[in-house]
């Protein structure tokens, strides 16, 4: 079951596992070995570089150093920016999900890795328009599910739009969003938990 939706008491708990697809698994396997070389070397670069230019003892080394050190520590910069993000996703593919739990006083988003969760709580009374919204675009639904980005359920709280739900269908979203609110809800909050089971 990758999606699943469970209500007990007066708790909805919505759990969004990612697909994990072992092809793109693999690939990014890959490329995170091809990553670990490249940032060896420009690392390795950068400290060599940077030792002839404190020792002065190798002129020639001293003086490319002098030119190319800001290209090279740029690209050091950028390169372990998208190893890492790499590495979370790679992390994420394998270990993480999402839960959302809805009690009549609040709607919960909690992503956990292993052991490790962060959760954030937003009170009914304040949330508005809980809706399925697939209009983040291609780049950012690629990046959802990889732990990145928002996620395709949308509400507003306090003037500002609240995204969760990360690598899921606009189908697979509205399905949630049905089981977090109860009929007959215009979209004003999730005051009353709807009982109810989806697994997708």
């Amino acid at each position: 079951m990758r999606i699943s939706i469970n209500t007990t008491n007066r708790q909805t708990i919505a759990i969004i596992r990612p697909r994990r697809d072992l092809f793109a698994l693999l690939f990014l396997g890959w490329w995170i070995v091809l990553w670990a070389v490249g940032e060896i070397t420009l690392t390795n670069i950068m400290a060599g570089g940077a030792q002839a230019f404190l020792s002065g003892h190798v002129p020639n080394t001293i003086s490319t150093f002098r030119t190319m050190w800001p290209l090279i520590a740029a690209g050091l910069i950028g390169w372990t920016i998208l190893g890492a993000g790499m590495i979370i996703g790679l992390v994420w593919e394998l270990a993480g999900h999402e839960e959302l739990a809805s009690t009549p006083a609040a709607l919960t988003i909690s992503r956990r890795v292993f052991l490790k969760s962060a959760s954030k709580a937003f009170a009914a009374d304040q949330i508005r328009e809980l809706r399925a919204d697939a209009s983040s675009g291609w780049w950012t639904s690629n990046l959802e599910q990889w732990g990145l980005g928002g996620g395709k359920i949308a509400f507003e709280h306090k003037g500002k739009t609240v995204r969760c739900g990360r690598g899921i269908t606009e189908a697979e979203a509205r399905a949630i969003v049905a089981g977090l609110r109860p009929p007959g809800d215009a979209g004003k909050g999730v005051e009353k938990p709807h009982p109810t089971s989806v697994v997708a």
